[in-house]
C-alpha cells in the first residue's frame, strides 16, 4: 500500500504516449482586431488627464463639460455642447495616432505644430457627427482642432 507521501518516481512514458503531439495553442485570428479599453485608469505622472465630466445646460441645450489637466498647465475645461456626457466620448490620444489616422493632415501648421508637441496627449471629443482636438498653444491656452465632421 502506498503512503499519501510517496516520492516515488512516476512510471516513465511509453512508446504509444511519446509519439503523441503536444497540443498546439489555440490560433487568435490577427485579422480580426480586439476592442479598445477606454475605460478611466489612473495616469501616468507628467501625462494629460480627464478629471472630471459633468452634464449641464449652454442656452438650453445639454452640453458636457470636461476638466482636463495638462502637466505643467493645470486644469482646463472644455465644454461639448449639444450633447450629454453619456452620447459623447472623450479621451487622451497621443499625436503620433492622430497622424497614423490621418486627423493631422488638413490641419493649418500652426495646429499641426501645437498637436505634434503635445507628447503627454491630446484631448480628443468624439460626438456623433463631428470629432475636435483640444491641445494648448505655446501661450498654453487650450483651443478647438475640428478633425471630422
Amino acid at each position: 500500500m502506498l503512503s499519501a507521501c510517496d516520492n516515488s518516481a512516476a512510471p516513465a512514458p511509453g512508446p504509444a504516449e511519446l509519439a503523441q503531439p503536444a497540443a498546439a495553442p489555440p490560433v487568435k485570428d490577427a485579422s480580426v482586431p480586439g476592442p479598445i479599453d477606454l475605460e478611466p485608469a489612473p495616469a501616468p505622472a507628467g501625462t494629460t488627464e480627464i478629471v472630471a465630466t459633468e452634464t449641464i445646460v449652454v442656452q438650453g441645450q445639454p452640453a458636457c463639460l470636461f476638466t482636463v489637466r495638462y502637466p505643467g498647465a493645470g486644469d482646463r475645461e472644455v465644454s461639448w455642447n449639444g450633447d450629454e456626457c453619456g452620447a459623447v466620448k472623450g479621451a487622451i490620444v497621443t499625436p503620433d495616432l492622430l497622424a497614423a489616422g490621418g486627423q493631422l493632415a488638413d490641419l493649418s501648421p500652426a495646429a499641426r505644430r501645437d498637436m505634434e508637441r503635445m507628447r503627454s496627449g491630446v484631448f480628443v471629443v468624439e460626438g456623433e457627427f463631428s470629432a475636435s482636438a483640444y491641445p494648448l498653444n505655446v501661450a498654453d491656452r487650450i483651443y478647438e482642432v475640428p478633425y471630422a465632421d
